[in-house]
């Protein structure tokens, strides 16, 4: 990617913080969803890794678009600034305005894996960058590819232990989902890693059922981080949250068992032991009374999941029975 499109990657990525940043969103919701825990968390490593020179580049993009979105914020620009980013956003909306906040944060990390490191993305990540940039450099219309996501290796994260537990988290719903005889289906973004000397790769399938899904829903579902696979019909889905928004992830599995509503897909939210209290403040927000989530969805903790690994490891792959996982399983509202 030729260095002398990187401004065309900031605007890109400013416009996607201004658009979901605010008080209809929560401030800064798309930095958490990135796995960050400030604004100036993301900032600064993206001067660590040579994304950006300064944060003021970055942030003064972001100020520019301001002006543009009710986000409760009003910029600073002057008259000739305004035409600027107002044309910039006229050429990024046809684009990329259909993208969701999940969407739109799994395309800025891989922008900025890209541009930090580009042999960390695959070749099919790389070009449909390179097709986003161009179709925003030129005011034309990239393709939107909506039955692929696209898959987000993080940036080198200092938070090494939080990011150990994730994997150690998902590795053992791997090794637990496979021994009670389910195709287990990795994040896409995701499918790369590996833990115990395990890839994750060659313990998963490629994909998931798609019967009853929009092209949205799939998408998003695609971004669960474990979901169980029984006889071809998605039986369980798992959002580990080790660090991230507990929120998103209790919408995106929402999302997938409403798409099948006949289906009895059971979701559940993992979490250290330390975050369970606010796993369960979570599930029961009054937000979701209507919709009935703390009946449907349980949590549990990573040092349960290990216990039941420990207890059922020496037996054969296929052996045990679905329920055997529900001891570990809690209801919010069941204490």
């Amino acid at each position: 990617m030729p260095r002398n499109s990187v401004k065309i990657e900031l605007f890109i990525i400013g416009y996607g913080l201004s658009k979901f940043t605010g008080s209809e969103r929560g401030k800064n919701e798309i930095i958490k969803r990135m796995g960050y825990a400030s604004r100036n968390a993301f900032f600064n490593e993206l001067l660590s890794n040579g994304v950006i020179t300064s944060k003021g580049s970055l942030s003064n993009v972001q100020d520019g678009f301001d002006a543009h979105f009710p986000n409760g914020k009003r910029g600073w620009l002057d008259r000739n600034h305004m035409v600027q980013f107002g044309n910039m956003k006229n050429r990024i909306d046809p684009i990329l305005g259909s993208y969701d906040i999940d969407e739109y944060a799994t395309l800025i990390k891989n922008i900025c894996v890209y541009l930090s490191n580009p042999t960390a993305l695959e070749a099919g990540i790389k070009q449909q960058i390179d097709s986003i940039v161009d179709a925003v450099t030129n005011g034309t219309t990239a393709p939107r590819q909506p039955d692929i996501p696209l898959p987000s290796p993080t940036l080198p994260d200092s938070s090494i232990p939080e990011t150990t537990k994730h994997l150690q988290a998902q590795w053992l719903l791997i090794k637990i989902g496979r021994l009670i005889g389910c195709d287990i289906f990795i994040a896409r973004n995701d499918s790369s890693r590996n833990y115990n000397g395990e890839s994750f790769s060659d313990l998963c399938v490629t994909d998931i059922p798609r019967v009853g899904m929009e092209d949205k829903v799939y998408r998003r579902a695609q971004l669960i981080d474990v979901i169980w696979i029984h006889d071809r019909r998605v039986v369980r889905a798992f959002e580990v949250e080790c660090t991230t928004s507990i929120y998103s992830g209790i919408l995106r599995m929402s999302d997938l068992m409403y798409s099948m509503p006949y289906s009895h897909i059971k979701c559940c939210i993992v979490a250290p032991t330390d975050r369970v209290d606010k796993v369960k403040d979570e599930i029961t927000r009054p937000t979701f009374y209507n919709d009935h989530i703390s009946e449907k969805f349980q949590y549990t903790s990573i040092e349960e999941l290990q216990d039941c690994y420990d207890r059922i490891k020496d037996f054969e792959p296929g052996s045990l029975n679905l329920s055997i996982i529900n001891r570990y399983l809690h209801y919010a509202r069941a204490e």
